[in-house]
């Protein structure tokens, strides 16, 4: 299974769903199936984060969950403080370990460590922090807002680099960013899902290796 857009996971999906080509009278739509499979794709996301916190006793989902964004930054008009709206909704990892922000290459891009991630609970906590050179970021509304302690650093910005642990926004054109065996697995699930919200079963008999007989 090489690599697909959604749309074209979406279609095998309803094909197998429905057991061929479905009428124009469908009553799941690519829309739907988009977001479930979004849905299967976060949990296996958070999956991989606590698989690897078996092995090597961190909580990270592996690279390829991460989707990079450049993000064009707006003023608030109540704070002053600038923000972006997130492009996809990140997958429920905890300390903000589902985004990482860091600033275009002409200032020290991928390797910069200026942005730093706080809880929402933690912002009133900045302004006791003595003079550093770093910028924090927190979520709220769905947007990121900035800090930062030296006054003026964030004016020198327009726009900021975000890397997201995520399944996406719910874009039929774009990529699913996942290898053959997951792609297998997610879709799988997804056509379960499909078939038990209509009331489908698999009517198609198990092979004799598959299906155990009774002792005699």
């Amino acid at each position: 299974m090489a690599l697909k857009t959604k749309q074209e996971l979406v279609d095998e999906v309803i094909y197998e769903v429905y057991a061929g080509m479905p009428s124009n009278t469908r009553s799941i739509s690519d829309n739907f199936v988009v977001r479930i499979l979004n849905n299967h794709i976060a949990e296996a996301a958070v999956k991989s984060a606590y698989a690897s916190n078996n092995l090597d006793g961190i909580v990270a989902a592996d690279d390829i969950f991460t989707l990079t964004y450049t993000m064009p930054l707006s003023t608030d008009t109540v704070t002053g403080n600038k923000y972006f709206a997130h492009p996809a909704q990140p997958v429920g990892l905890p300390n903000k370990r589902a985004m990482t922000i860091f600033p275009p290459k002409t200032r020290g891009g991928v390797m910069s460590s200026i942005f730093k991630g706080i809880l929402r609970s933690d912002v009133t906590k900045v302004r006791s922090m003595p003079t550093i050179k770093k910028v924090f970021h927190y979520t709220e509304n769905g947007n990121e807002y900035f800090l930062d302690t030296v006054p003026s650093i964030m004016s020198g910005y327009s726009s900021v680099n975000l890397s997201i642990v995520s399944s996406g926004a719910n874009d039929l054109t774009a990529f699913v960013n996942l290898p053959d065996d997951m792609i297998a697995s997610v879709k799988s699930l997804c056509i379960a899902e499909c078939r038990q919200m209509l009331q489908l079963t698999d009517i198609i008999p198990l092979t004799p290796q598959d299906n155990p007989q009774p002792r005699k």
